[in-house]
Order: C-alpha cells, then sequence, then structure tokens
C-alpha cells in the first residue's frame, strides 16, 4: 500500500535526525567545510562537516588524540583532552 509506504519513508526521516545534525552549527561557514574539530565527548575522535551540515565522525590513528589547539591528531602527551574521553 502507496499510503502506508510513505508513512514508513517519513517515519524513517525522522529516525535518521539525530542529536548530532546540531554539532556542525557553526561549522558549515566556507571557511569552515571540512575542517576538523573537537569530538564533544571522546578525545580519540574528531568531526568534519559536509556543506549540508551533516557530521562526519573519524577516529584519530592508535595512540593518538584530538588536539585541539592543533586541530590534529596528536601523540598523548600533546594532547588537549581537557574532560573529553580517552
Amino acid at each position: 500500500d502507496a499510503g502506508k509506504d510513505a508513512g514508513k519513508d517519513a517515519a524513517n526521516k525522522d529516525a535518521d535526525k539525530s542529536p548530532a545534525d546540531s554539532t556542525c552549527k557553526g561549522h558549515t561557514s566556507k571557511d569552515k567545510i571540512g575542517q576538523p574539530f573537537e569530538h564533544p565527548t571522546q578525545c580519540t575522535q574528531y568531526i568534519t562537516c559536509s556543506e549540508d551540515g551533516k557530521p562526519y565522525v573519524s577516529n584519530c590513528p592508535g595512540g593518538t588524540y584530538y588536539d585541539t589547539k592543533l586541530s590534529t591528531c596528536t601523540i598523548d602527551a600533546k594532547a588537549s583532552c581537557g574532560d573529553r574521553k580517552i
């Protein structure tokens, strides 16, 4: 039934929306698209945003942590994790 399928599609679109969708707020201007920034809770991850505001979470290579001052993954001694989980 087409009506049922349309309802399922709408429900799936709502299910795809998550709090992470607001993660890119402030990171979608022309000079910030694709620029990494710290994950809010994980020091071994960072986020980049697409033009349409979709966040992409990436992992730092093993043994490194995302350094907010250098905007890259660095060894533990150089990382600025703050309250983010190591």
